[in-house]
């Protein structure tokens, strides 16, 4: 039976795609066959402008034709599944052909189906383009956990967004960006946090690395595609 590969269209940022790929991998550990790992292909476009600037500023046309036109050359590879490693560009599914899209794991839905498993209040950590864009009030299954997804306010989603981009995106200083998200949940009366920037990728993995997640929690979609990958290529989760 032909192996069934997953692409990743990624670079946006680098580095949060090249440890998502590492966190695919490394939940593979146990195998005794290299050749038993998951057939991946990453394209890393880094040189992708920036998604918040582009689509705040009405500037998104260019971006579009480049995420589309590179998730036809990922489809043209022979993947599978494909994930779309950044929420902000999901503000372009609606607008998607549907032979593209249904071969698109929304990383989402995979958040908000999570949700519905915990039933309790969770922190949604994003960019400015993410939350101003509605990208999760946008999905179907949204309005089934809204009740337990927390906003932050105004001042609050600047904090965020530069977390993002001054600790994490360049020159990552996780365990800073970690004291800024523990000090957010405590306002917000909660011990858990959407990872809605695959930058926040980045933090869950220092976190595990360092055993911290049994005082912070998250909803890490990349997480849960990592450990459960099998089941995403096969279309059962």
């Amino acid at each position: 039976m032909k192996k069934k590969i997953l692409g990743i269209l990624g670079g946006m940022g680098p580095l949060a795609s090249a440890e998502f790929l590492l966190s695919i991998y490394e939940n593979h550990g146990s195998l005794t066959v290299e050749q038993e790992n998951p057939d991946v292909v990453l394209y890393s476009l880094a040189s992708t402008a920036d998604r918040t600037a582009a689509i705040l500023g009405n500037n998104d046309d260019n971006l579009y034709s480049i995420l589309k036109d590179n998730l036809i050359r990922l489809k043209r590879q022979g993947v599978h599944r494909i994930i779309i490693c950044c929420f902000t560009s999901h503000h372009f599914l609606p607008r998607l052909p549907v032979e593209l899209t249904q071969s698109i794991v929304s990383i989402v839905d995979v958040a908000l189906k999570e949700i519905k498993k915990l039933k309790r209040p969770v922190l949604l950590l994003a960019s400015r383009g993410c939350y101003e864009k509605q990208v999760f009030q946008a999905s179907k299954l949204f309005s089934d956990v809204s009740e337990y997804i927390i906003i932050p306010d105004e001042h609050d989603r600047a904090i965020v967004h530069d977390i993002i981009y001054t600790n994490l995106k360049v020159n990552p200083n996780k365990s800073l960006a970690y004291e800024k998200v523990r000090a957010l949940l405590v306002k917000y009366n909660t011990d858990t946090f959407i990872a809605g920037c695959t930058e926040f990728h980045m933090l869950v993995r220092y976190m595990l690395s360092n055993r911290m997640n049994g005082v912070v929690s998250f909803v890490d979609p990349l997480h849960i595609i990592a450990e459960n990958l099998e089941a995403f290529l096969d279309e059962s989760c």
